[in-house]
C-alpha cells in the first residue's frame, strides 16, 4: 500500500523524493548514475512519469498497470479508499471543469512533446484500479508526441500479473531496459 497524506496523488512531494534519489545517484558508489532506468506500478508510474516530465537523465521508463497521464482522468478514477483522497484534491485545486488551467498543468500528458525518454507501457485488460484506458491514452499521446516507446496489453489480467503473463512482461521488460539503459 501507497503510504502519504490525503490527496498524495496530486501532491508533489513523492516526485520530490525520486527527483532527489536521482540527484544523489552520483554520491552512491554501488550505481551507474550515467545509466537510468525506471519501473513503477500504479501510484509508483505515475510519480515515475511526472519524474520523466521534469528530468531528462533517466534512459527508460517502464510503467505496469499505471495511473498517471492526466491528472483529471486520475481524480475521476478514485474511488473507494481513495475518496478522502479525492476530495483533499478537489478542495485543494478545484474541480477540472471550474480549475482546468491548474489540472492541465499537474497532468504529464502537457509535457510529453519536451521529454525524449523511452516509455514501455504494460497494463492488464481486467485492470479496476487503474483503468487500461489511462495506458491507451498514454500510447497514443506519445505517438503524436513521436515518443520512443512500446505498449502491451494482457489480456485476463487485472491490477497484479501472474503466472506466464508475468514473466512475459518481466522479460520484456529486461529487453527495454537492455534496448535503452545498458547500450
Amino acid at each position: 500500500d501507497s503510504e502519504g497524506p490525503p490527496g498524495d496523488h496530486f501532491d508533489p512531494g513523492w516526485t520530490h523524493d525520486v527527483l532527489n534519489l536521482l540527484d544523489a545517484l552520483p554520491n552512491l558508489d554501488f550505481v551507474d548514475p550515467e545509466r537510468v532506468g525506471m519501473w513503477g506500478h500504479s501510484t509508483g508510474g505515475e510519480i515515475a512519469l511526472q519524474v520523466v516530465t521534469a528530468r531528462d537523465n533517466v534512459d527508460a521508463l517502464v510503467l505496469f498497470g499505471s495511473l498517471g497521464v492526466d491528472a483529471a482522468d486520475n481524480l475521476a478514477a478514485m474511488q473507494g479508499e481513495d475518496r478522502d483522497r479525492r476530495a483533499f484534491a478537489i478542495q485543494r485545486y478545484g474541480l477540472p471543469p471550474e480549475a482546468s488551467e491548474v489540472w492541465t498543468k499537474l497532468s504529464p500528458i502537457t509535457y510529453l512533446p519536451d521529454i525524449s525518454t523511452p516509455i514501455s507501457i504494460h497494463h492488464g485488460s481486467l485492470d479496476e484500479e487503474a483503468p487500461p484506458a489511462v495506458s491507451a491514452r498514454l500510447w497514443q499521446a506519445m505517438q503524436v508526441a513521436n515518443l520512443s516507446g512500446e505498449y502491451y496489453t494482457y489480456r485476463d489480467q487485472g491490477h497484479f500479473f501472474a503466472g506466464p503473463v508475468w514473466t512475459l512482461a518481466m522479460e520484456r521488460t529486461l529487453a527495454f531496459f537492455d534496448q535503452y539503459v545498458k547500450e
